[in-house]
């Protein structure tokens, strides 16, 4: 009986782990009104500027600095320490 009772509290941890990471997913797919989307954050920062892009063009731009943004930074690190801090990181 004692061993019945510690399966079920386990697969009712597990049960509501998952439920919790499914839940964070959807809200990161579909966030709530109170989140601000990454593309209504560019849209409130940049104004009347990006007024004539679509939401796939703001997406694709974002996208896109990100990816020179994150070079940019390796190639500092690569600079200033030799590696990047990732490969530090799992060096040591």
């Amino acid at each position: 009986m004692q061993e019945t009772l510690q399966l079920i509290q386990k697969q009712s941890l597990s049960t509501t782990k998952s439920a919790k990471s499914i839940e964070a997913a959807l809200e990161r797919i579909f966030p709530t009104q109170r989140e601000e989307t990454r593309v209504q954050k560019v849209r409130r920062i940049m104004g009347d500027e990006i007024s004539t892009l679509t939401e796939e063009e703001i997406i694709s731009y974002i996208t896109e600095f990100q990816f020179l943004v994150d070079i940019w930074l390796d190639e500092y690190e690569v600079k200033a320490f030799s590696k990047t801090l990732n490969q530090l990181k799992k060096e040591g």
